[in-house]
């Protein structure tokens, strides 16, 4: 924490873990049937996921 102190920063925050997408009608369609059987709370978490990790490659 005194690095944060030194740069005038406060720490990270815990985070919810919950947030809104606003996305179109037909992206919000497509992503419906993409995800299958999947309910789309998992589909995103999974895509978001699988974005993150190409990044830190």
């Amino acid at each position: 924490m005194s690095d944060c102190a030194e740069l005038g920063k406060t720490p990270d925050k815990p985070f919810k873990g919950v947030f809104n997408v606003r996305i179109s009608e037909e992206l919000h369609r497509m992503a419906v049937i993409a995800a299958g059987d999947m309910s789309l709370n998992a589909f995103v978490g999974a895509a978001i996921q699988e974005k993150v990790n190409r990044m830190a490659v």
